[in-house]
């Protein structure tokens, strides 16, 4: 083999070694982490890259302008559908076109905070990154907003530097709880109903059995 030969052979090969896998780059800077059981967790180390969700939002009137382009609602439709939530997704509009400072709160996410996901874009497309990790030197400004559908309780987060949507965490639904504590006070309270029937009734058998007794048998 000739030496040209040798070092193009060389290069493929240190190529291929260094490659990592598809959408390495996409929404930050990534490096593998832990390998878990719900999957590799991702060191998601800068913001605002060409993957970027939207752009900055440095206030709320940032939201609003980005709720207000026309292919927003949809493209958030299509992240939420890819992570299986798709129900939420006017919910989700609902919360961020108005930018409420009552429901969309603003809060610093520090490093090492995991998130369940993140929206991107790749291609232009709505795409989304899982599993990963904030990696960067110093915790970033977001907005957060949380969504309780009956079922499940819905922490979002909205980076102010790219607007990349992504879930904090999914748990506890308020709600759900709140049904079930009614529920069952319901239930305690048929249960005391009941009890004090039953009471009511054996209190009244007795005083019909006094009040025979007291007039003797019958001639």
């Amino acid at each position: 083999m000739s030496s040209v030969g040798y070092r193009l052979l060389v290069a493929a090969f240190c190529l291929m070694a260094t490659s990592g896998p598809a959408g390495a780059q996409a929404a930050g800077t990534q490096t593998p982490r832990t390998a878990t059981t719900s999957g590799e967790v991702r060191a998601l180390k800068r913001l605002n890259t060409p993957h970027r969700f939207y752009g900055p939002l440095p206030d709320r009137q940032a939201v609003q302008r980005m709720m207000r382009r026309a292919t927003m609602p949809r493209d958030i439709g299509i992240s939420l559908e890819a992570a299986g939530i798709g129900r939420l997704a006017t919910e989700v509009s609902r919360m961020l076109s108005p930018a409420s400072s009552s429901e969309l709160r603003e809060v610093s996410v520090p490093v090492s905070r995991r998130l369940e996901w993140m929206a991107q874009r790749t291609k232009g497309r709505p795409d989304l990154l899982r599993n990963v990790e904030w990696g960067g030197r110093s915790a970033f400004p977001a907005y957060e907003f949380f969504i309780d559908d009956g079922q499940r309780g819905y922490t979002f987060i909205v980076p102010k530097a790219c607007g990349n949507l992504a879930l904090a965490s999914a748990g506890i639904s308020p709600r759900a709880e709140a049904a079930r504590a009614e529920e069952a006070r319901r239930a305690e309270e048929a249960r005391a109903a009941e009890a004090r029937r039953a009471e009511e009734a054996r209190k009244a058998e007795e005083a019909r059995k006094v009040e025979e007794a007291r007039k003797g048998p019958r001639s």
